[in-house]
């Protein structure tokens, strides 16, 4: 009971069979090719070519400029191509093979994940949670309640999403959600599953 699960991107692959727009990656080089897509004539000559590039990279620094490049360029956070392209991206994500969600959820202990999927949630039946909501994630991680707890953002609430550099300036920024992440690393256990690059994440970064 004194665990928390926490589900990376590889939980997401797994549960979905592959698709690449469930890693962090994947899912940059989607919204590069989505923003080129809806472009009106308004990028740079070879804008496409260099995120792409910053994407492919793998260098952390690269990768948050290239993800707040997409999240601009799709009208940001409370922009309608946005939330379009994530419900049409990681909203489109279904479960295939459900086993491993299944076996963590059976811990019983709380869940969260980095991701921005519902897969967990399609398998649990459980409500989706994001570090924005501070009163409902307390009640989560004290049993009150059953939810999964996305501390990174949930694709249905946009505003949620830590994709870019701003929006990862903004949960650091939030005390409460570090206020809240740092209880929970100081009362719990640590159950990381389904991670590898992504403890390089600047959120974990300032969680360590």
């Amino acid at each position: 009971g004194g665990v928390l699960v926490v589900a990376g991107a590889g939980v997401s692959v797994a549960a979905c069979g592959g698709s690449s727009v469930a890693s962090w990656p994947g899912l940059l080089a989607d919204g590069c090719r989505r923003v080129v897509e809806v472009d009106q004539g308004g990028l740079p000559a070879g804008w496409g070519e260099l995120v792409g590039r910053q994407v492919a990279s793998g260098d952390l620094g690269w990768m948050l400029a290239a993800a707040e490049e997409v999240t601009v360029r799709l009208g940001g956070r409370s922009g309608g191509e946005f939330r379009r392209w994530l419900a049409e991206s990681v909203g489109g994500l279904r479960v295939v093979d459900g086993a491993v969600i299944g076996a963590l959820a059976g811990l019983g202990v709380p869940v969260a994940t980095t991701n921005y999927d519902g897969l967990i949630e399609e398998v649990t039946g459980w409500p989706a949670v994001t570090w924005r909501d501070g009163a409902r994630v307390q009640r989560v991680l004290r049993g009150d309640e059953r939810g999964v707890l996305h501390l990174h953002g949930y694709w249905r609430d946009p505003e949620s999403v830590v994709l870019g550099i701003r929006s990862y300036e903004a949960v650091l920024g939030d005390a409460a959600a570090q206020g809240l992440q740092r209880a929970v690393a100081s009362l719990r256990s640590l159950l990381l599953a389904g991670f590898g690059a992504g403890l390089a994440d600047p959120n974990f970064s300032a969680l360590r």
